[in-house]
C-alpha cells in the first residue's frame, strides 16, 4: 500500500518539476523573443543572448538603471531605526510586499538615503554557497517604503522609468539566460559572489516601454496560473503523505483489518 502511495507521490513531484521548467521557459522566451511569434529577428551581437526582435536594443544595466551594492549590516549601531530587507527576504520571495515581516535594525543617514527601497526597484542576491544559486531577483511591490532599506549581500537597482520598467527587469533576471550569466560570472571556492562589474555591465535586451509592460503583464498572468496548479499538486502530495502515515499507524496498532 505504501509503495502505491509513493508511486503516486513520485509522479506528482515529477509534475511539479515539469511545471517549474515550463514556467522558466515561458519567462525566458517572453523576455528575450517578445510576445509576437512572427516578429522579425536580428543578431544581438551578444553571444549568450542570441537573436532578439528587430525593434529591440541592447543596453548595459548601468546606463538604464541606478544599481548599487548595499553595505547595510543588521549589526549596525547607528542611531536611525529602520526596517531591513534581508537576503532571506529576497531569496524566499519573488515580491517584496506587506506580507514580509522585516527585521528592525539601524542605519546611517547616508545608508538610508542610498539604500531605501522604492516601489518598482529590483533587488538581487549577490552571494551564494553555490554558483548556480546566485543572482536571485525580487521585485519591490510595497506602496509605503519609508525607512525600509536593502540589507547586506544584496544589490538594488532603481530603473530609469523613462526607458526601463522594473517588473520587466525582474522577469529578465529570472530568465534562464541570466541565471547562466550570473553562474558563469560568479567567483569563489567555498562561497560564491558576483562582482559589481558583472552586475553593472550586464547586457539588457530592451524593447519599447509599452512592450516591456505587456511582457510583464503577460508573465504575471501566466506564471500565476502555473503557480496555482503547483500549489494544488503540493496540497495533494501533503494529503497523500498524511494518508500514508495514518495507514501505517492504523495497521500496526490493529485499527484496520489487514
Amino acid at each position: 500500500e505504501t509503495e502505491k502511495i509513493d508511486g503516486v507521490v513520485g509522479k506528482k513531484q515529477k509534475l511539479i518539476e515539469l511545471l517549474k521548467e515550463k514556467r522558466q521557459a515561458l519567462i525566458t522566451r517572453a523576455v528575450t523573443k517578445g510576445l509576437d511569434a512572427k516578429a522579425k529577428m536580428k543578431p544581438s551581437d551578444i553571444n549568450w543572448l542570441g537573436d532578439i526582435p528587430a525593434g529591440w536594443r541592447v543596453k548595459r544595466l548601468k546606463y538604464i538603471s541606478n544599481t548599487r551594492v548595499s553595505n547595510v549590516d543588521k549589526k549596525s549601531e547607528d542611531e536611525i531605526r529602520v526596517k531591513l530587507c534581508n537576503y532571506i527576504d529576497v531569496y524566499k520571495n519573488e515580491f517584496i510586499d506587506e506580507k514580509i515581516d522585516f527585521m528592525v535594525a539601524t542605519a546611517t543617514r547616508r545608508q538610508l538615503d542610498v539604500f531605501e527601497l522604492k516601489k518598482g526597484d529590483v533587488i538581487l542576491t549577490k552571494d551564494s554557497e553555490t554558483p548556480d544559486d546566485i543572482g536571485v531577483p525580487a521585485y519591490v511591490n510595497l506602496e509605503d517604503t519609508k525607512n525600509i532599506v536593502c540589507g547586506y549581500h544584496l544589490a538594488i537597482s532603481t530603473p530609469n522609468k523613462s526607458i526601463l520598467f522594473g517588473k520587466y527587469l525582474f522577469r529578465l533576471l529570472q530568465s534562464s539566460i541570466f541565471r547562466s550569466y550570473f553562474e558563469i560570472h560568479s567567483n569563489g571556492i567555498t562561497r560564491f559572489g558576483l562582482d559589481t562589474y558583472s552586475i553593472f555591465n550586464a547586457d539588457i535586451p530592451l524593447p519599447l516601454l509599452s512592450e516591456q509592460r505587456a511582457i510583464a503583464d503577460f508573465l504575471d498572468h501566466e506564471t500565476a496560473k502555473i503557480d496555482g496548479i503547483i500549489k494544488k499538486v503540493e496540497i495533494q502530495i501533503e494529503k497523500l503523505q498524511e494518508y500514508r502515515q495514518a495507514l501505517i499507524s492504523n495497521a500496526v496498532t490493529g485499527k484496520i483489518k489487514v
